[in-house]
């Protein structure tokens, strides 16, 4: 949890609108709650038993340690969501690494992941979902198709903030 709270204040910037993890001013990520949260993740790492939260803990240390987007430890984030993948399987859990498949195989590969989710329909509902894919479809230069995904992705929102971000991507 200090891991995750530490990023808030970069989320949204002074305008009001949403900031990519990739595009947050890491300078206003919070210390003391990093510190914290790597604190807590070594105390709670003792032992031999891994649950779902040290997994997810790991992956967002991994954000968290990194100076800058470019030295963020995708391989290690990929190795941390196929270890959740076994430990607790889920449309969302593999919608997430997909993500990490994207930024180490690229956005083909990231695209594939996503398509190959058993238990896709789940996912469809939900605005996360066609954000993703449309990224990846943007990065691969189909411009129309990216567009109509950020759209459906923006209607299926339900916070202003990201549906505004969401149409801003889709105009773009």
């Amino acid at each position: 949890m200090c891991l995750n709270a530490s990023r808030l204040q970069a989320r949204v910037n002074t305008q009001g609108e949403m900031v990519r993890l990739q595009d947050q001013d890491r300078r206003l990520w919070d210390a003391a709650l990093i510190a914290r949260g790597i604190q807590a993740l070594g105390a709670a790492s003792v032992g031999e038993c891994i649950s779902s939260y040290h997994l997810e803990a790991g992956i967002a240390a991994c954000h968290c340690l990194a100076a800058d987007d470019a030295s963020t430890d995708w391989q290690q984030i990929l190795n941390l969501y196929e270890a959740l993948s076994l430990l607790k399987p889920s449309p969302i859990v593999a919608m997430n690494r997909s993500v990490a498949v994207a930024r180490i195989h690229g956005p083909r590969a990231g695209l594939e992941a996503l398509e190959k989710i058993p238990d896709r329909k789940s996912l469809e509902t939900q605005h996360l979902y066609h954000a993703i894919r449309a990224s990846f479809i943007a990065k691969l230069c189909n411009p129309a198709e990216a567009r109509a995904a950020y759209q459906l992705a923006a209607t299926l929102a339900k916070c202003e903030v990201e549906r505004d971000f969401l149409q801003a991507e889709a105009e773009c």
